[in-house]
């Protein structure tokens, strides 16, 4: 697939494009790849205290919120890019921050809804509990929130059954259901977010394999609101065709599908030189313009 891909992208054309371009019904997807996003993405060894950093920065942003509103510092924050699709995602972001208080957006002509609404739990962690300036604070804030919602309405599944088993099976099995429970929840998080709980991947696991050698048998557990993210996918920044700017994951296989099209897009292109493939070398981001038939 990787050599697919290389050629693919080798061969394409140069698209150049307005850095205010918005997008209209049946156009193409538009999709960024950074670098620091997919490394920020990555599950990989991290910085064991990130999540206390994380509730800090969330701790702070909402008390700025609370004391300034619409002005809080905080909201001012813009990724370190100069790619007009990383930029409308963050301040899409700022504008859905703002409307959840009930305050006025303060980015004209963006749209308010929830970039992050359709990443998985996963993404959401990895997302939310990264303290490398990857992200903004109104993108972090967000899913924080979201991770908080999804959890809220799982944990309450949980509790409805947990209260059924020690009826029926008594106290042990209600704990052990807890803890697989928490098993599932734990697959859905990052490293950093694991590493806020006391209770390690080891301990649930040897608690578990302990309750079940008694052979008592406990009720399917129920599923968690949310999707594991393909192998192989990447996270991007996109505008989708509505217009609106979302965070998604894109499943590398599609590129190389027979009924995609790929284009580079060169945001800044101006005058003779959009053309310049060497031009768009020098550049730290990506973005590609995705035509996939059905």
């Amino acid at each position: 697939m990787s050599q697919t891909l290389y050629d693919r992208l080798l061969n394409a054309p140069i698209r150049p494009l307005a850095p205010e371009y918005r997008a209209a019904p049946d156009t193409p997807l538009i999709l960024t790849f950074e670098s620091r996003t997919l490394r920020a993405d990555s599950d990989g060894p991290c910085n064991q205290q990130s999540w206390r950093h994380s509730l800090i920065d969330d701790h702070l942003f909402l008390r700025q919120m609370t004391i300034t509103g619409g002005d809080a510092p905080m909201l001012a924050s813009m990724p370190d890019s100069d790619d007009p699709v990383r930029l409308a995602l963050a301040r899409q972001a700022v504008n859905h921050v703002l409307s959840a208080h009930d305050l006025t957006p303060i980015h004209a002509a963006v749209d308010a809804a929830d970039p992050l609404a359709h990443l998985s739990r996963g993404a959401l962690s990895r997302l939310a509990y990264n303290a490398t300036g990857a992200f903004t604070p109104a993108e972090r804030w967000i899913a924080l929130r979201n991770i908080r919602q999804r959890d809220f309405a799982y944990w309450n599944r949980i509790s409805d059954l947990a209260q059924s088993v020690e009826h029926l099976l008594g106290l042990k099995a209600g704990k052990a259901l807890y803890d697989k429970a928490w098993l599932r929840l734990y697959g859905y998080m990052c490293e950093a977010e694991r590493a806020a709980y006391y209770q390690s991947l080891e301990d649930l696991r040897s608690h578990i394999d302990q309750f079940d050698a008694s052979g008592v048998p406990l009720p399917v557990l129920p599923d968690y609101p949310t999707e594991r993210d393909i192998p192989g996918s990447l996270l991007a920044a996109g505008i989708n065709a509505k217009g609106h700017a979302i965070w998604q994951r894109l499943d590398l296989y599609r590129l190389t599908a027979q009924g995609c099209r790929i284009e580079l897009v060169d945001f800044a292109a101006a005058g003779p030189s959009h053309g310049d493939a060497e031009h768009l070398t020098t550049r730290q981001w990506l973005s590609l313009s995705l035509c996939i038939s059905s």
